[in-house]
């Protein structure tokens, strides 16, 4: 039998243990979180504000990227406070009715995306149209080649084999472009490549 002061060491031991790891795990996360916090939240200085500012009005779509997702900014005011759009005031103060009275309430500004919040920014250039028609072009050029190679052979009254290649290349470049299109042309602004983190 053992002896009774053997167990309750051993259970004194493993709380112990449960304790120093409990306590490490939470260090970790700590730190880890000051980290990222760090990283992502640090307002630009005002040289980098005019350059953020500049990239930012020379694209149509400023990307803004954090923990509330993915929002598309038309027209983006950059400040001290953070982000946000000169779209968004404009509704706020656009008329409700067609009467109203003075005292009648107006619809609120959403506050700006703060600079703690914001992980990245991205200014996006689509070309949509652009590469949709290059591929529709290249899928007509494609189809017209491969039905030239195609035989000829049909009877009468039927579809030639090439006239598949023909009309469907089209539509698959143009679609193939559109989503290229979309893809191409973005560009991170902030936090600059040179500023992240490993």
């Amino acid at each position: 039998m053992r002896h009774p002061r053997a167990r309750l060491t051993r259970t004194a031991l493993a709380r112990a243990t449960t304790v120093v790891a409990m306590g490490g795990l939470a260090i970790s996360a700590a730190t880890a979180g000051m980290a990222v916090a760090a990283s992502a939240g640090t307002i630009p200085d005002s040289a980098q504000m005019s350059e953020l500012r500049l990239a930012a009005a020379k694209a149509p779509v400023l990307l803004v990227r954090g923990d509330f997702g993915l929002r598309e900014l038309r027209k983006p005011l950059l400040d001290s406070t953070g982000v946000r759009s000169a779209t968004w005031e404009s509704a706020a103060h656009a008329r409700p009715a067609i009467v109203t009275t003075a005292d009648a309430p107006h619809a609120a500004l959403p506050p700006p995306i703060t600079w703690n919040e914001i992980s990245s920014l991205e200014t996006q250039h689509q070309q949509k149209t652009k590469w949709t028609l290059m591929g529709g072009i290249t899928g007509l050029a494609l189809g017209a080649l491969i039905y030239g190679l195609s035989d000829d052979t049909a009877a009468t009254g039927e579809i030639p084999e090439g006239a598949g290649w023909l009309f469907g290349l089209p539509p698959v470049g143009a679609m193939t472009g559109f989503v290229a299109g979309s893809l191409v042309g973005k560009r991170t602004i902030y936090p600059q490549p040179s500023q992240e983190n490993p």
